[in-house]
C-alpha cells in the first residue's frame, strides 16, 4: 500500500519535478542563449554609435558550373514544353564529373589531345542524350579521323555569358592543358547587356562578385547540407527542381527589371562583348593554346515560326521581332569579324546549321539530330587542327 501511494505521488509531479537537473540545465541554457543576444543587441547598438561594422561576410568572384560529381536525371518543364516544337517529354541522364564539366569528360587518364567548349545552354545541351551531346560526340568523330585519344570536355552552363566562360576558363580549364578551347556565346550576353547594360551587375543570378553573409540561418543550411546530403538534395528539389539545375535564360532572372523600358545601345552591347571575345583569345595565346570561336545556330528567320515568336515574346516587351533579330545577328557578325581580325578560326554554325524544328527545338538549342550535325562540323573544321596544329 504504501508502495503504491509513493507511485502515485510520483506520478502527480511534474516533468520538472521529477527531472530537476535537467530542468536547471535547461533554464541555464536558455538563459545564457538570452544574455547572448541582449549582449549582441547592446554591442550593435554601440557598435552603430562608434561607426563600427562587424558584420561578418566574404565576397568571392563566382565560378558558374553545376555541382561536382552530381548525378540526375532531368525532364522538360512545362514551360519549356511550351516553347518547343521537337522537345522529347521524358528524362534526360545527367551526370557531372568531379572538376564540374558534364560527363562523359576523362575518357583518358593520359590522352593525346584534350578539347574544351565553354558556353551557355546552347553548349551544355541538357536535354540531349549524354552520347550525342555534341561536345561529347565532336570528340569522338575526331578520334576516329585522327587516331588519337581525345578527351573532350563540356564546360557549358545554363544561363552564363562570356564573362562567367572567361572565369571557367582561368580557373579550372587551364590547368587541364588543353591543345584547343571552343567557345559559342550569343544570346545570354545579348540578353543580359540589354537588360543590365553591363556585365558588371548585382542581378543575383548573373553577378560577377557573391557576398556571403554568414548569419544563422545560412550557417544551418551549410550544416544541414554537410550531414544530411542525400536529404538536402532531395528538399531542394522539391523547393526547386528542375529550376535548380536548368537555368530559363529568359525567366525570373530579370523579374525586378521586368516590364522597365528596354533602350537597346547597339554599339555598347557589340563593343562589350567584343571585348570578352578578345580577351579569350589573348588568354588562350597567352597559355599556348588555340583559341576558336563559334556562331551560334538559331531559327531567328526573317518570318518567325510560331515557337520562335513565342519564346521571343516571353523575353522581351519593348523590342520588335526585327530589332531583337537584328542585334542577334549582330552579335554573330561580331564573333566573324573579331575571329577574322585575329587569325582564329570561326565554326559558322549560324550559317551551317538549318534553321529548323529538326534541329532546333526552340529558338537556339539544339536537339538530338542537331547535335550530331553540329559534332559532324566541328569534328570537319577541328581535323587539321588536333592532327597538325602548326
Amino acid at each position: 500500500m504504501g508502495r503504491f501511494m509513493e507511485l502515485n505521488n510520483i506520478q502527480k509531479k511534474s516533468w520538472f519535478e521529477r527531472n530537476q537537473k535537467k530542468t536547471l540545465a535547461f533554464i541555464i541554457v536558455i538563459a545564457l542563449i538570452s544574455l547572448m543576444f541582449g549582449a549582441e543587441k547592446v554591442m550593435g547598438l554601440i557598435n552603430r554609435h562608434n561607426g563600427v561594422n562587424a558584420v561578418y561576410f566574404t565576397r568571392h568572384i563566382t565560378l558558374r558550373e553545376r555541382p561536382p560529381l552530381l548525378s540526375s536525371y532531368l525532364r522538360p518543364t512545362k514551360e519549356d514544353l511550351e516553347i518547343s516544337d521537337t522537345l522529347k517529354d521524358k528524362r534526360y541522364r545527367y551526370r557531372i564529373d568531379k572538376n564540374g564539366f558534364v560527363v562523359p569528360s576523362d575518357k583518358y587518364a593520359n590522352p593525346d589531345k584534350s578539347l574544351v567548349f565553354l558556353g551557355g545552354s546552347a553548349v551544355e545541351c541538357i536535354f540531349v542524350e549524354e552520347e550525342n551531346r555534341f561536345p561529347y560526340l565532336a570528340g569522338c568523330l575526331l578520334e576516329k579521323k585522327s587516331g588519337l585519344k581525345i578527351n573532350s570536355y563540356n564546360g557549358g552552363h545554363g544561363g552564363n555569358n562570356s564573362m562567367h566562360s572567361l572565369f571557367i576558363l582561368l580557373s579550372k580549364v587551364i590547368p587541364l592543358k588543353p591543345s584547343i578551347i571552343v567557345m559559342m556565346h550569343n544570346i545570354n550576353d545579348l540578353v543580359i547587356l540589354l537588360y543590365e547594360k553591363t556585365y558588371y551587375n548585382n542581378n543575383p543570378h548573373k553577378e560577377i562578385i557573391v557576398t556571403e553573409n554568414y548569419g544563422v540561418l545560412r550557417l544551418a543550411r551549410m550544416l544541414g547540407k554537410k550531414m544530411f546530403p542525400n536529404l538536402s538534395q532531395a528538399g531542394s528539389q522539391l523547393v526547386d527542381i528542375p529550376r535548380y539545375l536548368q537555368v530559363v535564360e529568359f525567366g525570373d532572372e530579370f523579374a525586378r527589371i521586368r516590364g522597365a523600358k528596354i533602350t537597346a545601345d547597339r554599339e555598347k552591347i557589340i563593343s562589350d562583348f567584343r571585348k570578352n571575345l578578345q580577351l579569350f583569345m589573348e588568354i588562350c595565346r597567352t597559355q599556348k593554346i588555340i583559341p576558336v570561336l563559334m556562331t551560334m545556330q538559331n531559327r531567328l528567320k526573317e518570318v518567325p515560326d510560331a515557337i520562335t515568336l513565342k519564346e521571343f515574346r516571353r523575353l522581351s516587351s519593348d523590342l520588335s521581332y526585327e530589332e531583337f533579330k537584328n542585334l542577334f545577328d549582330a552579335m554573330n557578325e561580331a564573333i566573324r569579324s573579331q575571329a577574322r581580325e585575329n587569325g582564329v578560326l570561326v565554326i559558322d554554325l549560324a550559317r551551317e546549321v538549318p534553321q529548323e524544328k529538326e534541329f532546333i527545338y526552340d529558338m537556339v538549342h539544339l536537339n538530338d539530330t542537331g547535335c550530331q550535325r553540329v559534332a559532324e562540323i566541328i569534328s570537319d573544321r577541328l581535323e587539321r587542327l588536333v592532327v597538325n596544329p602548326n
